[in-house]
């Protein structure tokens, strides 16, 4: 028999965008699927307009507003499928994205699929734009998960990431990796999938389909909220992650990839929250041998943050900010 795919989508005012999400999911080349949507106590009318998608197929769930990664949790209390498909309401999926990475993982359990996303606001056609080229050199088939990670966490001086749509999953490693962290808001993704990856036994890169991943002008993506709670939540969660591969292996390595990656994080709350900057930079010089080159906006910032010091560039910054 056919495997089946459970595709969670976790729901909370994307009233806009849930019929076309849903869509891209009930037109995947392979059949054999299930939609779990969990309504994460949405305010506006996300939840009447996905009971009206509800079908043999489509089931809808309703909670009180707990988070994405609490709702996630509830839609794998309910899932049934042998492999896992996240998929966030406002994003898409190329019609043949599960069939394809299903067909890769040639019906292992210890392996998991991953592919391309593709970058869109709301007036572009996704399926018209192409993947960002750099982030490209990140994905790739491998047995050897911890480099795989260490490489996207910019152990080589830059890093990048990969977005949870990205990702097909068998529910073997999912039961055993345990569920979504609710305390983490920003990176819960992140995370979550550094467990996943570290518990499977290789990755398969699929560079013939995608994903398609919203983008707003205005920054609502959860990512770009630069709140003390999202700087927060991004910190604990880096410290998750180091802790998560330093128990898979003792390597300093990892310690000096992750000691750059909080001086990063340092630098970008100074000085709205000089504080917390100052916790965080108090962690990366633990094992920070030589500071990273820092990109934090225009030319003359990013001198000034390199060559004479990136406190005054990031007053500089914050005082321009203000005053728009």
């Amino acid at each position: 028999m056919e495997p089946l795919v459970s595709i969670i989508i976790p729901l909370y005012n994307s009233a806009d965008y849930i019929t076309e999400t849903v869509q891209s999911a009930i037109n995947q080349t392979w059949k054999n699927i299930e939609i779990i949507i969990v309504d994460d106590g949405s305010s506006d009318n996300s939840l009447s307009v996905a009971k009206s998608l509800e079908s043999d197929q489509v089931k809808v769930f309703h909670q009180a507003n707990k988070g994405a990664s609490a709702a996630r949790n509830l839609g794998l209390k309910y899932a049934k499928g042998d492999y896992i498909q996240y998929l966030d309401a406002d994003d898409l999926l190329s019609q043949d994205k599960i069939e394809v990475q299903l067909k890769s993982l040639t019906g292992t359990k210890d392996q998991i699929a991953v592919c391309p996303t593709v970058y869109f606001y709301n007036w572009e056609n996704p399926f018209e734009k192409e993947p960002v080229p750099r982030e490209l050199a990140y994905l790739y088939t491998t047995d050897n998960t911890l480099d795989f990670l260490l490489n996207l966490y910019g152990i080589n001086g830059s890093g990048s990431m990969v977005t949870i749509h990205a990702w097909l999953t068998p529910r073997t490693i999912i039961q055993d990796i345990g569920i979504w962290n609710k305390k983490i808001s920003v990176d819960d993704d992140g995370e979550y999938f550094c467990r996943v990856v570290l518990r499977a036994n290789g990755i398969v890169f699929t560079n013939s389909v995608y994903n398609y991943y919203r983008k707003y002008k205005n920054g609502n993506n959860l990512a770009n909220r630069r709140s003390l709670q999202a700087i927060e939540s991004t910190f604990y969660a880096l410290t998750l992650k180091e802790q998560h591969l330093l128990n898979q292996k003792a390597d300093q390595k990892i310690q000096l990839t992750f000691a750059q990656a909080y001086f990063k994080l340092a630098v970008d709350c100074y000085p709205k929250y000089k504080a917390l900057s100052k916790t965080v930079l108090e962690k990366a010089n633990q094992n920070l041998e030589r500071k990273p080159k820092l990109f934090i906006g225009s030319k003359s910032a990013d001198f000034i943050a390199n060559h004479i010091s990136w406190k005054l560039a990031r007053k500089i910054q914050f005082l321009k900010e203000k005053r728009r």
